[in-house]
Formats: C-alpha cells, sequence, structure tokens
C-alpha cells in the first residue's frame, strides 16, 4: 500500500490505497493471462489513477505502446467483455474492442476503455439508475460515496473464456 501525508486543519490525515474486493470467480488466475498497469515515473507502482488512463496516450502509462493479447486470432475474437463486480451491485458487462490483427490493441487503448466504462458505471451509480444492495461501505457516487478520482488500475486479468476482470485500488482517507 501506498501512503501520502495530508495535513488538514483538524489533524493529520493519510490516504492509502485499497483493492476493492470485486465480486468475481477467480477460477485460475496463473498471471499468463493478466495485463498490468503501472505508472511510468515511478518505479515501483502498482496502479495507476483511472481518469490518468482516459487521454488514451498512455503519457503517464508505462509501456503503453505495448501490443496487448498478441496470441488472440482478431478474425476469430474482436471483443473481449469487462465484468464489473462493484461489491454491493448487481455486474454489468461492456465490450473491449481489441483491434484487428493489423492494427491490435496498445496498453494505452486499453486502460483507456477500461477507464471510460468505469467512468460510465460510476456516472449510473451517481444519477441513481444504478444502486447498491449490500456493502455499503463501498458506495459509489453521492453523498459519502467514492468518486471516478478515487480509482487506481492495477490489472486487467482473465476469468474465463472472453471475460475479464480488473484489479481496482482505491485511494481513501484515514484520519
Amino acid at each position: 500500500m501506498e501512503d501520502q501525508d495530508h495535513t488538514q486543519s483538524s489533524g493529520i490525515s493519510h490516504s492509502v490505497e485499497m483493492f476493492v474486493p470485486m465480486s468475481l470467480l477467480q477460477h485460475s488466475r496463473d498471471g499468463s493471462l493478466t495485463v498490468l498497469f503501472q505508472r511510468n515515473a515511478e518505479r515501483n507502482s502498482l496502479s495507476i489513477p483511472l481518469d490518468k488512463c482516459l487521454d488514451g496516450i498512455g503519457h503517464h502509462l508505462k509501456d503503453p505502446e505495448e501490443i496487448m493479447f498478441p496470441t488472440i486470432d482478431r478474425t476469430q475474437v474482436q471483443f473481449l467483455r469487462l465484468v464489473i463486480a462493484w461489491p454491493g451491485y448487481d455486474a454489468l458487462e461492456f465490450p473491449i474492442d481489441i483491434g484487428t490483427n493489423e492494427a491490435p490493441i496498445t496498453r494505452a487503448q486499453l486502460a483507456r476503455q477500461i477507464a471510460y466504462h468505469f467512468f460510465g458505471f460510476f456516472k449510473l451509480c451517481d444519477s441513481g439508475h444504478f444502486t447498491q444492495r449490500s456493502d455499503f461501505q463501498w458506495k459509489v457516487g453521492g453523498q459519502g460515496g467514492y468518486s471516478f478520482y478515487q480509482m487506481y488500475l492495477s490489472a486487467f486479468w482473465n476469468i474465463e473464456g472472453t471475460s475479464w476482470g480488473t484489479s481496482i485500488r482505491v485511494l481513501r482517507h484515514v484520519y
């Protein structure tokens, strides 16, 4: 976990990155089908802020131009399914366009699509179109809920078949 000190008038608080416990089955996660996302400038970075991924260029991302999924035949598979299973909410699936054999997706483009879908998920929650049923400490949007700007992308990993999940860290303030 990374700590950052912040001083407030009432005392000292710390911001701590914590993994969001997504409600996904983790079949055979051996690491061979996992894409990691790290900040470019930080040597031991374990994640990158989701909002920094939205530009699609990857200025803040380590190895932004690296081709993702080089062994997938894109004439057979054109899309992967991103499963967002945020604690307390019903799972949602979003398409990830992995490009063509001639123009495959890069790490920066993949990060952008993931960030875009999480931004949409947060907007749905914030506007009340998608409501939480349990695990209220993981509330998204609105008063007392997490914002998109507190989210950090760590990994994109294969659940099974074309379904993929993410490892997301949240910046939580501790007083």
